[in-house]
């Protein structure tokens, strides 16, 4: 038998769960509901697939760190599959798929969105050993779910005729992209089913399909691959070549033009996670229809949500609202016009607001005279602080490595060691790596005065 090697498909930012998802800590790398991030979820779900061997995880660059400490959190092994920029879903999948048959020429591939909840495990597991048999006929299959309202958000699958000797695949029919809630319903009526994207198929057959529908993908993947950066278990692609290739997703790459693609039902709860009406799904509600997650008191309410891990959030007369409560940030929204949070997490990233780029840490302590701060560089980032007459300051690095410029002179600093900057002095801190760089910033004030920082 073919080895199955899950694909974890965890390089997306997550900006429509601000404030908790951040540019350096986006929503597959937090808790939202349980003990278990999404991503963590996701790789326990990938270990119940039958004859499953070690998962790719393909992220982006910044968050290989994060990745690799959910995989030893699980006591998980497994390749991370790194991408210098997001160039869409067929660009990771085809990088994915030529990864596999460098271990297995036959490997079949299950790519998973890290973004999913998926209560029933059983009929997960079930429903992707009907789509592995199904790879060896060389078709793609996708896992459609049962859908449990006509929601017009979601993409739906019309299957089709039977696949020989496997009676739950079928033929997809065709696609339907996020139709009207009319539409959808008729949709439903007629058996259609929401498309999850996930995916299996052979390696071999999605580079094939790659050749044929989209060869400037497959081309300039190839290249990033044979140029890229291997060290122990992880690749590094070729920043240069991958930029090469367009960006398009996978579905209208291959799926929506392929002439093998077949469907199977996934009877289970199943959740995109994506949106803060979503997340509070996940919860219970009362007789009100309110509900929480932490510390909450909801009175003369109704239909809202409280998300406050950290401090008692009070609601009075609440309809209709989401509350998101973090150190740094609050949302707060009313249910109806949460579809205009990118749109405003948008215009903050061009006013060059830290709360959008930086994971919610923030300040671990003040008084008049010291300050601690948790600060985290992503690659390629850099923080430069002016020189205050009454600011002296004590960096430690807690992770990763640094490249310091005090007064002009550069020097590099790594993990467990700390910088002093006097009073007076400039600095700049680099961080010129492929991981996440995090440190503690111990600020003394002489006046219980203010510096100034700018992050570029």
């Amino acid at each position: 038998m073919s080895v199955v090697i899950p694909v974890i498909l965890c390089g997306g930012s997550g900006t429509r769960l601000w404030p908790l998802s951040r540019s350096d800590r986006p929503k597959q790398l937090v808790s939202l509901f349980g003990d278990h991030t999404l991503l963590e979820g996701t790789l326990l779900r990938a270990r119940s697939i039958a004859g499953a061997g070690d998962p790719i995880c393909v992220t982006a660059a910044a968050y290989g760190a994060e990745v690799r400490h959910s995989l030893e959190r699980l006591d998980m092994r497994g390749r991370l599959l790194l991408e210098p920029e997001p160039r869409n879903t067929a660009p990771a999948l085809c990088a994915a798929a030529l990864l596999a048959v460098r271990s297995d020429p036959q490997a079949v591939i299950v790519a998973l969105p890290a973004d999913h909840v998926i209560e029933d495990g059983g009929a997960f597991a079930a429903s992707v050993a009907l789509a592995v048999a199904a790879t060896e006929g060389g078709w793609l299959t996708i896992l459609g779910l049962r859908p449990r309202h006509a929601s017009f958000g979601l993409g739906y699958i019309v299957p089709g005729a039977a696949i020989e000797g496997l009676p739950e695949v079928r033929r997809v029919s065709r696609f339907v992209e996020k139709p009207d809630a009319k539409r959808a319903g008729s949709l439903i009526a007629a058996g259609a089913l929401w498309n999850a994207g996930i995916v299996v198929a052979r390696a071999d057959t999605v580079i094939d399909a790659m050749r044929k529908h989209e060869p400037a993908v497959l081309d300039a993947v190839e290249r990033s691959l044979a140029a890229g950066v291997f060290e122990l278990n992880d690749v590094l692609l070729n920043a240069d070549d991958f930029a090469e290739a367009p960006r398009i997703s996978f579905d209208k790459a291959v799926l929506e033009r392929h002439e093998a693609v077949a469907v199977t039902a996934l009877d289970s709860i199943w959740r995109d996670v994506g949106t803060w009406a979503e997340v509070a799904e996940l919860y219970s509600a009362d007789e009100d229809g309110n509900r929480q997650n932490g510390r909450a008191n909801l009175t003369h309410s109704h239909d809202s949500f409280v998300f406050s891990p950290h401090r008692m959030i009070v609601g009075i007369g609440l309809r209709d609202l989401l509350v998101v409560d973090t150190p740094d940030a609050v949302l707060v929204a009313n249910r109806n016009s949460l579809g205009r949070l990118s749109e405003v997490v948008e215009a903050m990233k061009l006013a060059s607001s830290p709360e959008v780029s930086s994971a919610p840490d923030g300040a671990i302590a003040k008084d008049s005279a010291v300050q601690v701060f948790h600060v985290s560089l992503l690659p390629g980032e850099r923080l430069a602080r002016k020189p205050h007459a009454d600011v002296s300051c004590h960096w430690t690095v807690l992770e990763g490595t640094v490249q310091a410029t005090i007064s002009g002179e550069g020097s590099t600093w790594g993990e467990n060691q700390t910088i002093y900057v006097p009073s007076g002095t400039s600095l700049a801190l680099d961080n010129s790596g492929i991981g996440h760089v995090r440190l503690i910033e111990l600020r003394v004030m002489q006046n219980s005065a203010h510096n100034s920082d700018e992050r570029k």
